[in-house]
């Protein structure tokens, strides 16, 4: 990712921390319906009875290409854009056009299709343009249960489509190719036999999900008919964590949001008989629920359907503006996303998000975390470095000093935490400078987004923690990246006192220098102030007495 959008994604956090209306940062993510048709029936899909995507609607059926554009303001903060709605994408002939200029302008593009109108040819195409994943939607593993679902769809098509997609990826790279099934009383059974496919025609992985309920007497019959409930939580998990075994022998990759398609299911079967019971408790009023957090789709996502309406999310039906007569830019900070935005974050719950707060949908992007007051027990090392709202692109560089001014030892050191997962104890691997430490902990397994990073005595629990810095974890290419305070590690054979250093061919101070012993090796680490520093690139350069010149590129964010 680039220092504009990490720029981008620190303001947003701190905006959704304060729970600010306007926003000085851009979307993250766009759902991009490009097409409101579809040339299948699935009996599921709420496509085929919604009047607003019928042909006479009056609606448009294919996103207009200038609308599309009017979107360009925004593809410099994107971090990901869906091209994809109700409706199937291959039908609209620019699909290929808007991912080759979303993913130009650094933006990772995602589509789901049927693949049933997916050629050899169409794949190439998609792929040199830049796609980075495509889901087909795969309803069933057999071409009976496949046929009976996906009305109009034939199993051959798809199969086509999606040998098409895998000869693409092993010619170009790209795109990821994953199959996604609606779990269902009816086709869950086919759930490891999808993996088997998935494996068969080489593609990465699958990904199965719940049933969404949906206002209208077809769906809600069908959701019933077809309710996990029929099979029964104990075989749904069966089945799951069977398909979740045989991928990992066949190395495809296996999602599902468990906790949610278990939702779906009842302790008893959904068509067991009634037994005699007390009247159900009647679900709170409106006024009466509360989100578990604030949602964060407000603050990062917007949902652009082919009329050039924009809504905040998939399932919210509320038009926050129109791409016809506004700009993005007056929709993304206007009254509608700034009102939704101002409810989520007084603790109320909109009409419009009822149904997703009923039904534990409330999302929440990996770059957000939620702010909550915490309590610091007396803190035996004062932390210096990472600060506050920092983006950690390499090792985490850990520095601190005794609290009580007095000479550090190892066996006083505390453990780092990140979230609620222990990281190391400094024991074990700082360095000590008198009342000083610092460690370097390579961290290439957290996964990038949004992280709590804490201190705890050694031994000690959660309410023990101190030092908390919110930080977001990930990727910059090239350079070191820095907002306020910068901590800066450098090998060294021998000790070094502090060195000199410059930025931009400037005198700039070294905050602090920590030296000491890393193993066998010495370590020193410069806590660098750059606060200073104009947003941008940086030539940096340490010079030392006894060391070659450290050099490298200071990104300010």
């Amino acid at each position: 990712m680039d220092a504009n959008r990490w720029s981008n994604i620190l303001r947003l956090e701190q905006g959704y921390a304060a729970g600010q209306a306007q926003l000085a940062a851009g979307p993250l993510e766009a759902y991009i319906e490009v097409a409101a048709r579809c040339n299948l029936r699935c009996e599921m899909c709420p496509i085929i009875v919604d009047p607003r995507y019928q042909p006479g609607s009056g609606r448009a059926g294919l996103l207009a290409p200038e609308l599309f554009e009017r979107l360009a303001p925004v593809f410099p903060t994107l971090t990901r854009a869906y091209l994809f709605g109700l409706g199937e994408p291959v039908l609209h002939p620019d699909l290929v056009t808007f991912t080759e200029r979303l993913a130009s302008a650094g933006v990772e593009v995602w589509i789901t299709t049927n693949a049933t109108l997916i050629d050899d040819e169409l794949a190439d195409r998609l792929a040199l343009a830049g796609l980075h994943r495509i889901s087909v939607s795969i309803d069933g593993a057999r071409p009976e249960t496949y046929e009976r679902i996906r009305k109009r769809g034939k199993f051959e098509d798809v199969i086509r489509g999606l040998k098409a997609l895998t000869g693409a990826r092993k010619r170009h790279g790209r795109p990821l190719v994953y199959m996604s099934l609606v779990g269902m009383a009816s086709n869950l059974a086919e759930l490891p036999e999808l993996v088997d496919l998935c494996a068969e025609v080489g593609g990465d992985g699958v990904f199965v999900e719940g049933l969404y309920p949906y206002e209208h007497p077809v769906i809600e019959d069908f959701v019933r008919r077809e309710h996990l409930g029929h099979l029964g939580v104990e075989q749904v998990t069966e089945l799951v964590e069977e398909a979740r075994v045989r991928a990992a022998f066949l190395g495809v990759h296996f999602h599902t949001r468990m906790d949610e398609i278990l939702s779906h299911v009842p302790p008893e079967a959904a068509d067991a008989p009634e037994a005699p019971a007390a009247e159900p408790a009647s679900p709170p009023p409106l006024s009466e629920l509360r989100m578990p957090w604030v949602c964060s789709e407000p603050f990062i996502a917007l949902n652009v359907t082919a009329s050039g309406e924009v809504r905040p999310c998939c399932f919210n039906d509320d038009v926050l503006g129109d791409l016809n007569q506004q700009t993005m830019v007056e929709i993304w900070n206007g009254p509608g996303y700034a009102g939704l935005r101002a409810d989520m974050a007084a603790g109320r719950v909109p009409e419009s998000c009822e149904v997703c707060v009923r039904n534990s949908r409330v999302k929440l992007s990996q770059f957000l975390l939620p702010r909550e007051p915490v309590s610091e027990a007396p803190p035996w090392v004062l932390l210096d470095a990472p600060a506050d709202g920092e983006l950690i692109t390499g090792p985490l560089a850990i520095v601190g000093r005794s609290a009580h001014r007095g000479e550090l030892r190892h066996d006083e050191l505390p453990e780092v935490w990140l979230d609620r997962t222990h990281l190391a104890w400094l024991g074990d691997v700082a360095m000590i400078d008198g009342d000083w430490c610092a460690a370097i902990l390579p961290i290439p397994y957290v996964t990038a987004g949004a992280h709590v990073i804490s201190l705890r005595p050694h031994g000690g629990g959660e309410r023990d923690a101190y030092g908390h810095r919110h930080v977001q974890i990930g990727s910059l290419r090239g350079g070191l990246a820095g907002v306020s305070r910068l901590a800066v590690p450098v090998a060294l054979q021998k000790r070094e006192e502090r060195p000199a250093l410059q930025i931009d061919g400037q005198d700039h101070r070294i905050e602090r220098w920590v030296c000491g012993r890393s193993g066998r090796d010495w370590m020193g680490v410069a806590v660098v102030d750059v606060s200073g520093l104009a947003p941008g690139s940086h030539e940096m350069e340490m010079l030392f007495a006894r060391h070659p010149a450290y050099r490298d590129r200071v990104v300010r964010l």
